[in-house]
């Protein structure tokens, strides 16, 4: 990471009090816009290492990194670099009590000092130095700064900025552990996403061959118990088997075609929209429904309904499944009535009945897949799921209002059209 131009040192002898203060700290805001670009750790420690040796005016400035119990050099700016890469003990070193304490370490004269044994450090490679510690509650480093050979003692001003210096750098760090953190997030979802994909792409594969295979010995079953049927001479037990039979199969077509049709319905960018009149749609249910209807004796009344941006083809078996569903769980003839209340962003659509009801503890559980509470019903327990997969994938949602004994109402919201 390229490192900007540094702020030469205020001049502190010549200011008057608290001038350099203020003009220090405002030399930090250079250092605020520097640290946001930072991505990582070895990028903040460089820019503040040479931030610290501009602002403080010294010879030479250290950015040092703990690991664990060790601490460690990872940066320096200075005309000649000694310290970089060097590691040490916490509990053996000025930086360590730093550190370990959480508290600046000030030496004026490192040959003078009771902290420093005699001889550690050669003549001319450091006389005075300051270390202020990186985040006050659990300090994870330190900045050092330095003065090789003209004794410094900085003052409480000075310390204060490398305070805020040191603040700084602590939000770095955490925004760059918490990016790395989004990253590595980022990359499994992306890994976990690819994997989903592979898997859709083999379950496509899978049910596709799946309904291919299965729709031909059904189509087999089917015409071949027709024919014995229409042959006659059967006894009447076994015509009546062979009935059974052929229910089956055609129950077994529907059931493939509509668990086909099922999961299909996974992604709203695979829906084709159009403008799409729902009178139209549900024209085309109730004449799909008209057999079942006359049949039964039910009567489908509708109010205005408006245009919505939709796949034609999925409003019909939407209005299908629940019209037909009102009709086929009433034991005697029921009226269907479908109407469309406009909302602000959307429609909500109701499709009610005046039929037997549903239990409110089976409300939860109609709209799962193969959750059927007609067990002696000829149906695939799909037909809700279909109807909540296809409003979703058209951003909307679907629910059911019911009393025992006083009719359902299933309503739906779809988006307006733009």
């Amino acid at each position: 990471m390229t490192v900007p131009p540094l702020p030469s040192a205020p001049d502190q002898g010549e200011a008057p009090p608290g001038a350099w203060y203020a003009a220090a700290m405002e030399q930090l805001v250079p250092v605020v816009e520097a640290l946001s670009h930072a991505r990582t750790v070895d990028d903040i420690a460089a820019l503040v290492a040479g931030f610290a040796r501009a602002i403080a005016g010294s010879d030479g400035a250290t950015f040092i990194r703990r690991d664990g119990d060790m601490g460690e050099c990872v940066a320096e700016s200075a005309e000649v670099p000694q310290w970089t890469g060097r590691r040490f003990p916490l509990e053996t070193g000025l930086t360590g009590r730093a550190i370990l304490e959480r508290e600046p370490v000030v030496i004026a004269d490192v040959d003078n000092h009771p902290l420093v044994k005699p001889g550690s450090y050669e003549p001319g490679v450091l006389t005075s130095l300051a270390i202020v510690p990186i985040r006050r509650s659990s300090p994870i480093g330190a900045i050092c700064i330095y003065w090789n050979t003209a004794p410094h003692v900085p003052s409480d001003d000075e310390l204060r900025v490398l305070r805020a210096l040191a603040d700084l750098a602590s939000v770095a760090w955490e925004n760059v552990r918490l990016l790395g953190d989004l990253e590595t997030k980022i990359r499994r979802l992306e890994e976990q996403q690819a994997r989903i994909s592979e898997q859709r792409e083999a379950l496509e594969v899978f049910t596709h061959a799946l309904a291919h295979d299965l729709r031909e010995p059904v189509r087999t079953v089917r015409a071949f118990t027709d024919m014995i049927i229409e042959d006659g001479g059967l006894p009447e037990s076994a015509a009546e088997n062979f009935d059974f039979v052929r229910r089956g199969a055609i129950r077994m077509a529907a059931m493939i075609d509509t668990v086909f049709a099922y999961t299909q319905l996974h992604d709203p960018s695979d829906v084709k929209k159009e403008a799409c009149p729902m009178a139209a749609a549900l024209s085309a249910a109730c004449e799909n429904l008209h057999r079942l209807v006359e049949e039964s004796g039910a009567a489908i009344e509708a109010g205005p309904l408006p245009v919505v941006e939709a796949n034609p083809g999925q409003m019909m078996q939407l209005l299908q499944n629940l019209i037909g569903n009102a009709i086929k769980h009433c034991p005697q003839p029921v009226t269907v009535t479908v109407s469309a209340e406009e909302h602000e962003g959307d429609w909500l659509f109701r499709v009610r009945d005046d039929g037997q009801g549903i239990a409110e503890a089976d409300i939860g559980r109609i709209f799962q897949p193969f959750r059927r509470l007609d067990l002696n019903g000829e149906g695939t327990g799909l037909g809700l799921a279909i109807c909540a997969k296809i409003t979703a994938i058209h951003g909307g949602r679907i629910w059911c209002e019911s009393e025992e004994g006083h009719g359902a109402c299933f309503c739906f919201t779809l988006p307006k059209a733009a």
